[in-house]
């Protein structure tokens, strides 16, 4: 059961753990692929998987809120959206490790089904400079509690990072599409504390990665696949967000835009495979949207309400789906990458 967030309404998850009857193969859809710097992944060839990740998101707070007259703590806020999904309890440990392993693996045959000469797990791992990148690696299960995006209304996520034995948790500005606006610039990974963010964005990958090009006569392939529980959208009417701000709310499991991704380093430079739109993963969580009177009761009394979101996750179905979408989305990226090599 999902945790009441004190700054908002919460969306209330019930956890099914009773077995389902059997469900139908899901169709999730064309993955929307986007590249940035596609001309990097001409005459790739030969590939080495030597990051591999799943980041699961085990709880979701958020409070969007419409504000005017000054942001986010504006003088009168008029409607009030928000939530909370808490399924950490609901999800197995040896199940994320065990699921993260078989995407892992099945990314490997994916590649070799496109036509690429696949670098295999036994080679990465007898490789001097792959023993040398792969000692950088931060301990996984990682876990991030990130409050990051309460300044915005977005919320704060809890998730935990998964790698396969042996292999890296890498991050960084090479690897993750964190450009924004039309300057380009970065802004910050909203899943990972500050202190996260210090520490897994500071490595110096790209350095390493280039020893084990080199040494394996290959491209390198870096994969994140980021799982949220529900997608948040924020948009502000000035350039600080002191005018007002505007989110909105859409629950339910999805590989997430953006941080899904696979960069491709190959002779020095680095292309960025990323989701540009949600890939959703329909089934695991159900929900509706309600409006009820606002728990303050003075606002209340003035006619004021707030949307819940209750809803139930089934565990099976969450165990089902969830894989499926993200080994088709990997079959997805090989293919891109196939198609523009």
């Amino acid at each position: 059961m999902s945790k009441l967030h004190p700054l908002a309404i919460s969306g209330l998850i019930a956890i099914s753990l009773a077995s389902p009857h059997a469900v139908q193969a899901a169709d999730f859809g064309t993955p929307v692929i986007d590249i940035v710097d596609a001309s990097t992944l001409k005459g790739v060839k030969r590939v080495a998987v030597t990051s591999f990740t799943v980041q699961y998101v085990t709880s979701q707070v958020w409070d969007t809120s419409h504000t005017t007259g000054g942001g986010r703590t504006g003088n009168l806020q008029y409607i009030g959206q928000g939530g909370s999904f808490d399924v950490g309890n609901a999800l197995n440990p040896a199940k994320m490790q065990s699921t993260t392993d078989k995407l892992y693996q099945g990314f490997l045959t994916d590649l070799q089904g496109a036509g690429f000469d696949v670098v295999s797990a036994e080679q990465l791992a007898s490789s001097k400079a792959y023993k040398a990148y792969a000692a950088n690696a931060p301990a996984t299960p990682r876990k991030e509690e990130s409050e990051s995006q309460k300044s915005n209304g977005a919320g704060a996520i809890t998730s935990v990072f998964y790698t396969p034995p042996g292999v890296p948790l890498v991050l960084g500005d090479k690897f993750d599409h964190l450009n924004t606006g039309r300057f380009g610039s970065n802004v910050s990974d909203p899943t990972l504390t500050f202190s996260g963010s210090l520490s897994l964005y500071t490595t110096n990958w790209p350095y390493y990665d280039k020893d084990v090009q080199k040494e394996l006569g290959t491209a390198t392939l870096h994969v994140r696949l980021y799982v949220p529980l529900a997608h948040v959208q924020v948009a502000s009417g000035s350039f600080w967000g002191s005018g007002y701000s505007r989110q909105g709310i859409v629950p339910g499991l999805r590989l997430g835009n953006r941080l899904t991704r696979v960069a491709v380093g190959h002779n020095g430079d680095y292309a960025k495979l990323v989701l540009s739109e949600p890939y959703l993963i329909p089934g695991p969580i159900e929900s509706t949207v309600e409006e009820v009177k606002h728990p303050n009761f003075a606002r209340a009394m003035l006619g004021e309400k707030v949307k819940i979101y209750p809803g139930t996750l089934s565990v099976d179905k969450y165990w089902e789906l969830m894989p499926d979408a993200a080994s088709q989305a990997l079959k997805a990226f090989a293919g891109k990458i196939r198609e523009n090599s």
